[in-house]
């Protein structure tokens, strides 16, 4: 073997390292929550959208959309609670 590879079918073959400086991924809390602020700027956004569209082809699409403008930002709320509630047990813990 040399240094971090070896010899492969004659072919001499390096491997990356175990720790290779990439970014660790973000905490399963940090993304929900981020998801949730996300769902809820989405869902204000097509419930508020309609009111400042000069297009009338436009401002009826989204009109019709507010069932999902309001799925979105129920939906985000509960991203939000739902991180917020766990991360206050966990530090009751």
């Amino acid at each position: 073997m040399v240094g971090r590879g070896g010899y492969l079918g004659g072919k001499l073959c390096y491997r990356a390292p175990v720790n290779s400086g990439m970014a660790s991924r973000p905490s399963r809390a940090l993304r929900m929550f981020e998801r949730g602020l996300l769902c809820i700027l989405i869902g204000a956004a097509v419930l508020i959208a309609p009111r400042f569209l000069t297009s009338p082809h436009w401002r009826d699409m989204l009109a019709g959309a507010h069932v999902v403008g309001w799925f979105a930002l129920v939906l985000g709320i509960a991203l939000v609670v739902v991180d917020l509630a766990q991360r206050a047990r966990g530090k009751a813990r």
